[in-house]
């Protein structure tokens, strides 16, 4: 499967940021974590209503948060060199036929939830089914974030685990949605991209994914 890869450089001559990147990329582990508690009852509604998968629409919601903000599409090409990426994609654990094992699948990331779901749906059938092959992953993507479900209890807080120190690659889990209709959002960014200006508006645009699903 092709995902794109397509990106362009951000100039650090004139990029505001440069002079937040340099002091950020010095430190030993520069990522943050943060989290948040939408209402996510308007989409599980729209999601039921229409026969679409709770989990699929949650997961584009979160996409299209991440895409809307530039800072969440950058990262590092090398130590000075930032790219900004046209799009990225989302890496989620899917489980397999058993019910107690995953398989880490990149699913393309679409505009529209119609066009993500259509790909997505036969990815998701496949690893169920231990017939995926080699194609649906794409270990040296680097334009991906890493987002995981865990649908078996809620919870008030969360630290993930980390690939490296100041990785680039955000990492984001939400939970089981609680009994007011509420769901926890937990995600890693790396600092020398984001500030707290950047995390308030990805997750207003989540939020605001969760409120209006018929927009999706």
């Amino acid at each position: 499967m092709k995902f794109d890869r397509s990106y362009k450089i951000v100039p650090l001559a004139t990029w505001p940021r440069a002079a937040l990147f340099r002091s950020f990329r010095s430190f030993d582990d520069a990522v943050m974590t943060c989290s948040f508690e939408p209402d996510i009852l308007p989409l599980y509604r729209r999601a039921k209503a229409c026969g679409d998968s709770f989990f699929l629409m949650t997961l584009f919601a979160i996409a299209k948060a991440m895409n809307s903000v530039p800072e969440m599409r950058m990262r590092f090409l090398n130590d000075e060199a930032v790219a900004e990426y046209e799009v990225v994609h989302p890496s989620t654990p899917l489980l397999t036929a058993d019910g107690e094992n995953y398989r880490q699948t990149t699913l393309p990331y679409f505009p529209t939830f119609a066009e993500f779901a259509l790909a997505a749906k036969p990815i998701v059938e496949a690893v169920r089914r231990g017939s995926a092959d080699g194609a649906l992953r794409d270990e040296d993507l680097p334009n991906i974030f890493c987002a995981s479900c865990v649908p078996w209890f809620s919870a008030s807080g969360y630290v993930p685990a980390t690939f490296v120190r100041s990785q680039d690659v955000h990492v984001l889990t939400w939970f089981k949605m609680t009994a007011a209709g509420t769901v926890l959002v937990n995600s890693t960014f790396n600092h020398c991209f984001t500030d707290g200006l950047h995390v308030g508006r990805f997750f207003s645009a989540v939020a605001e994914n969760f409120a209006r699903p018929e927009t999706l």
